[in-house]
């Protein structure tokens, strides 16, 4: 059977573009090495840690259980060298088992380590679905960008009971 050639030259320019995403090699995607490469904020005050039971693969996975309707929980992982003008996206594995809130943000940061405060900072909301399932996030890195780092975050008024796992950040073409 001979494939039409109005099929072929749009799939290879869409494995063109993903072989050309740069893996920026997250120190522990997976959270299977403890906390290594990733930070709980204080103020998270205990609504994140490991579990067995938020393991998409492997042995653990972050799970956040947030039943405070004023503070959200707070984790980050560590700061990766970025490029003004690149995209970047985060893919990673998540459910949320009850509630909605749990936002997943990519934070651009300058040379001296402080947040680049942006007017429009977007974060992709984890959907209401017990089912493990896998997302993605994408952004330009802002002028002056030299880190990112991904934030994982219950919104502040939100009550949420989620599992996130398997991280991969990119730097896309």
């Amino acid at each position: 059977m001979k494939t039409p050639h109005l099929l072929v030259l749009p799939l290879c320019v869409i494995l063109s573009l993903a072989a050309d995403a740069k893996d920026l090699k997250l120190e522990n995607p997976g959270f299977e090495n403890d906390l290594a490469g990733w930070n709980i904020i204080k103020v998270d005050a205990g609504k994140s840690g490991l579990s067995g039971d938020a393991a998409h693969k492997g042995q653990t996975g972050l799970m956040v259980i947030d039943e405070d309707t004023e503070n959200g929980s707070e984790v980050f992982s560590e700061l990766l060298p970025a490029v003004p003008g690149k995209n970047y996206e985060v893919r990673f594995w998540g459910k949320n088992l009850e509630g909605s809130g749990m936002g997943v943000y990519l934070i651009f940061y300058g040379s001296d380590r402080k947040h680049l405060v942006r007017s429009k900072a977007a974060s992709f909301t984890l959907p209401a679905d017990a089912e493990w399932k896998e997302y993605s996030h994408e952004e330009r890195a802002p002028e002056g960008t030299e880190f990112v780092a991904i934030r994982l975050h219950s919104y502040g008024a939100a009550t949420v009971r989620a599992c996130l796992d398997d991280f991969e950040l990119v730097e896309n073409p």
